[in-house]
């Protein structure tokens, strides 16, 4: 929350800054609202001896040096913010109501996931199965999402037969208010910011070359607020990114090469394929410092889920939007039924590809052997794997195959 004014023994004064509160899941509070807090200010606990996770630390990066447990909240009818993100986060939580009023758990709060960027509400063991199969990456909102937005508006737009001006500003206008609409986390700026750069390239009719695209996103967001650097999922999704522009490609053209991906039909697979272990490589020796989990399911894991997610999420943007657009039409006699047996049929078909994702992943980490725990994973030899990577990298030239 952040504080416009305190009062302390009576005595009120203007203040500025950020206070972490920790409130029950209900009632829920929403961007823009004026609340009235009573409680007492604390720091944040400092690590218990070092080497162990510093609390304090974690939050002073995001500029948060107080907290408050449990206070007394008292809502005020007025709301503030900014109108445009107020009227992003209504649509975000009238959509995620959507997708859980017509789909069941635990398909719905992975749609929202791969839809509107909402995290939490994945149930833990959902959740620990994706992470455990290596796929937790389908979960979270991405490069892939900010691209295929920004594809489909420009196409719009071509078709329309509109200039390379207003089809640029068109798509970049699309990444940004889909950027804002699903949290705008560090992980999504990076996204947005290499999206229209390429935008950008394509209306200038520049090549866009992929690490300057990459470098520049990290540099001017690091620029903005130079505590992203230490935010995890962006260094995952800095990493990850990298690792598919150094190995994607090589590793591509020796798996085509190879059996069983030369034989007819399997040419897919050594795409998937290639983008898994390419990505895993620029992420792995993080994850296993952070979590120490090596995932040996992953590559298996990416190859069968992986196909469904466009499918999975191209079907729950459909039945979505529908609903929004429909749901004026539920009240009227005989129409109302028509359409409303409609938007079922849709629901149905997108529940059919996030129960296979689902299962599949519960099924896949469920498997003897499937993650490997490690319990120490010192700093040097994260430094040294990634030394080696990048030297082996240069060494080998940027795109030749192994």
């Amino acid at each position: 929350m952040r504080a416009q004014a305190a009062a302390l023994g009576g005595n009120a004064a203007a203040v500025e800054g950020l206070v972490l509160l920790n409130l029950p899941t209900y009632p829920t509070y929403t961007y823009g609202q004026y609340l009235i807090v009573h409680g007492s200010l604390e720091p944040p606990p400092a690590a218990a001896r070092p080497g162990l996770f510093d609390y304090r630390e974690y939050l002073a990066r995001r500029s948060i040096f107080v907290l408050m447990e449990a206070p007394d909240v008292e809502r005020l009818p007025q709301r503030g913010g900014n109108p445009l993100l107020v009227a992003l986060g209504d649509l975000r939580r009238y959509c995620n109501t959507l997708l859980i009023r017509n789909l069941p758990e635990p398909q719905a709060s992975v749609a929202a996931g791969m839809l509107l960027g909402y995290q939490a509400t994945i149930p833990e063991p959902v959740y620990t199965a994706f992470r455990d199969s290596g796929t937790v990456h389908l979960l979270v909102i991405s490069g892939w999402h900010l691209s295929l937005v920004a594809v489909l508006v420009a196409g719009l737009a071509r078709r329309m037969q509109a200039g390379r001006s207003t089809t640029f500003w068109l798509a970049l206008t699309a990444i940004w208010l889909y950027a804002l609409f699903v949290g705008a986390t560090g992980t999504v700026l990076r996204a947005a910011v290499m999206a229209s750069l390429v935008a950008l390239a394509a209306a200038t009719e520049r090549r866009a070359e992929p690490w300057t695209l990459l470098l520049a996103a990290c540099l001017g967001l690091s620029l903005w607020n130079p505590q992203i650097l230490w935010d995890l999922s962006f260094q995952l999704s800095a990493l990850a990114t990298a690792g598919l522009m150094a190995f994607g490609r090589p590793l591509q053209q020796w798996l085509a090469t190879h059996p069983p991906f030369v034989w007819p039909g399997l040419g897919w697979a050594a795409d998937v394929l290639a983008a898994t272990l390419a990505a895993q490589a620029g992420v792995l020796p993080l994850l296993m410092y952070h979590f120490g989990n090596l995932s040996l399911i992953a590559p298996l894991a990416n190859l069968l889920l992986v196909p469904a997610v466009p499918i999975a999420m191209l079907a729950g943007a459909v039945a979505m939007l529908a609903g929004l657009l429909v749901s004026p039409l539920a009240g009227l006699p005989v129409v109302g039924e028509v359409v409303g047996a409609i938007v079922a049929g849709g629901w149905l078909f997108a529940w059919l590809p996030l129960a296979f994702l689902t299962v599949a992943a519960e099924w896949l980490a469920a498997l003897p052997g499937s993650v490997v725990q490690i319990t120490v994973f010192p700093v040097w030899l994260l430094v040294l794997y990634y030394a080696l990577v990048g030297g082996y990298w240069l060494l080998r030239g940027r795109s030749r195959p192994f």
